[in-house]
């Protein structure tokens, strides 16, 4: 996929078609990861960053599957002093196809 809008061979269809920045950002990130964990809701950036650590760790790392990962990674930094309020983890939810 190509997603560099000066590209010639884009040319004609992007036109055509107006996709936007955001949108082929979107289908890149559905194809590369069929599986995230989100915030429908604003959340703490150093919260969110120590919950993905811990949630891509229990993936990658660990060999878990998404859902058991993200709730491993929910329960591990709610156990972090200054992060026990569920204002820090509980806003996360698993998007796609786990």
């Amino acid at each position: 996929m190509d997603l560099d809008r000066r590209e010639p061979a884009a040319g004609h269809a992007e036109r055509a078609f107006e996709v936007s920045e955001r949108a082929r950002a979107r289908v890149l990130l559905e194809a590369l990861a069929p599986a995230r964990a989100a915030s429908p809701r604003p959340v703490d950036d150093s919260a969110t960053a120590g919950l993905m650590r811990r949630f891509y760790r229990g993936m990658l790392m660990d060999g878990l599957p998404p859902a058991a990962a993200l709730a491993a990674a929910q329960n591990s930094l709610r156990q972090e002093p200054g992060w026990e309020a569920p204002y820090y983890w509980a806003g996360f939810v698993l998007q796609g196809d786990p």
